[in-house]
């Protein structure tokens, strides 16, 4: 698939030439005059539809380092009958986490490192007419109204494995072979539909799922389809989403008991998803409102050691069909507020996340009622806020250079920053930060490399951050 757009989107480009030369032929002649037109020209096409941007970053810490630098390649060019993008990269990632196993407190380093060239984009829109457009190839897909984590978001995989610049949902997505076709029935009403062919997933969690011997549906099985309803009156904007596909998050580790020998057996499997979700902006002012929150489906792995506890040993046998796991419905949402004032810019969000589940399933989520005849209801612990904020303030009235306090989740993990970050002729990005963070991607290796009854030595992080980055 990829290969044949390659070849569609170099077609396109060598018959535009080729129209170009054509027309030459019928057009009068001043090799000078000729020479610096066709120059301005090329000078004017490159402008327009090409850029591009090297850069690195680099993290230290008493618990490891992470490094990261990329160099990408753009192409986008946009008329009346479509659009062409090609973009690519190559990125070099490298994690290290230090960890000791409980038992010897014996110490290492793990590290898990990933340099590829890949293709970000590859994609064509086609302007069918005025309101439809159909677009196939490879993308990234966005959707939600906060940055840099959204609930309407999570359903699509997200990159845990690198350290971007700056790190947003767009630079973080991790690119999906995609078909949709979008309609506008009316200016303020929007209407996609998409099909993804295949399952795509970050480096680390795809580690981790051949580590586990996940079970991956084949062929059709594959296929993952959505759909969205934007709404943009003047005075707000609304949005509802479905998803149907699959887990990118995690797979259960799927323990099956058997009580004839009274021992576990491990059989994985990638998680089915069906996600809904609701998503609302408004402006006030200088204020601006947002608000989402989903429901999708996750599952919940129990407690193994079952050994004498009757009553929880007798519900996964007769209950629960020997499974050591149960499914659930995720509620996911968050609100917030940002506002600027001066030479400050204010961002308030708040998330909050809990798993659900129905009356027979709980029993076996609330251990403390099976096993230490708890009466109170329900399980405790599953549900959660988390609040997030990022102050900044310009240094100085020219707005290049921007110092902030940011706390919650930041992209790549949740905890707490400091930094300062500026440009340098509207080509060099600068930060320099210092991070209390616990990574997202720390967590995944963890798992992946947890053998032998290692794990990381903490699993917050504090270190420094230095990251440069060139556009053109």
């Amino acid at each position: 698939m990829k290969k044949k757009l390659i070849f569609l989107i170099a077609f396109l480009s060598s018959f535009n030439l080729q129209a170009r030369s054509l027309l030459d032929g019928y057009l009068p002649s001043n090799s000078n005059y000729d020479s610096r037109v066709k120059q301005s020209e090329v000078s004017k096409f490159i402008d327009k539809n090409i850029s591009g941007a090297i850069g690195s970053s680099y993290v230290s810490s008493d618990s490891g380092e992470r490094k990261n630098s990329f160099a990408k390649l753009r192409f986008d060019n946009d008329n009346k009958y479509s659009r062409v993008v090609l973009a690519g990269q190559f990125v070099d990632s490298e994690i290290e986490l230090n960890q000791k196993n409980s038992l010897s407190a014996e110490e290492r380093t793990v590290a898990y490192s990933y340099d590829d060239p890949e293709i970000l984009e590859s994609y064509i829109d086609l302007k069918l007419m005025k309101n439809l457009t159909l677009s196939a190839g490879v993308r990234k897909i966005v959707w939600g109204q906060f940055e840099p984590f959204s609930p309407i978001d999570f359903s699509l995989p997200i990159y845990f494995s690198r350290n971007f610049v700056e790190y947003t949902k767009q630079e973080g997505r991790v690119p999906k072979e995609t078909y949709s076709l979008t309609y506008f029935p009316h200016p303020k009403i929007e209407l996609s539909g998409y099909f993804f062919p295949e399952y795509e997933v970050d480096p680390i969690i795809e580690r981790i799922n051949q580590d586990d011997e996940v079970t991956m549906p084949i062929g059709s099985g594959l296929h993952q389809s959505a759909g969205r309803l934007m709404f943009y009156p003047e005075f707000a904007t609304f949005g509802f989403t479905y998803f149907n596909g699959f887990s990118h998050m995690d797979n259960s580790k799927g323990y099956i008991y058997d009580s004839s020998t009274s021992s576990y057996q491990k059989n994985p499997f990638l998680i089915e998803n069906e996600m809904v979700g609701f998503e609302f902006s408004k402006k006030l002012g200088k204020y601006g409102l947002k608000f989402e929150y989903s429901i999708s489906d996750t599952v919940t792995d129990l407690v193994n050691n079952i050994a004498g506890n009757s009553g929880y040993q007798s519900w996964v046998t007769n209950q629960n069909n020997n499974e050591l796991y149960v499914d659930g419905d995720l509620h996911f949402g968050a609100a917030g507020i940002d506002f600027a004032s001066g030479l400050w810019n204010y961002d308030f969000m708040v998330y909050y996340y809990e798993i659900k589940y129905d009356e027979e399933a709980q029993q076996g989520v609330d251990y403390d009622e099976i096993i230490n005849n708890d009466d109170e209801e329900g399980p405790t612990g599953i549900g959660s806020f988390l609040p997030s904020f990022n102050i900044s303030r310009y240094i100085t009235d020219a707005k290049n250079t921007k110092a902030g306090l940011a706390v919650g989740v930041l992209g790549v993990g949740q905890g707490a920053a400091t930094y300062v970050t500026g440009t340098i002729n509207e080509s060099f990005k600068w930060m320099v930060a210092a991070e209390y963070l616990e990574y997202f991607a720390n967590m995944m290796i963890d798992e992946a490399y947890d053998d032998g009854n290692f794990e990381a030595e903490d699993d917050m992080m504090f270190g420094l951050r230095a990251s440069i980055q060139y556009n053109f």
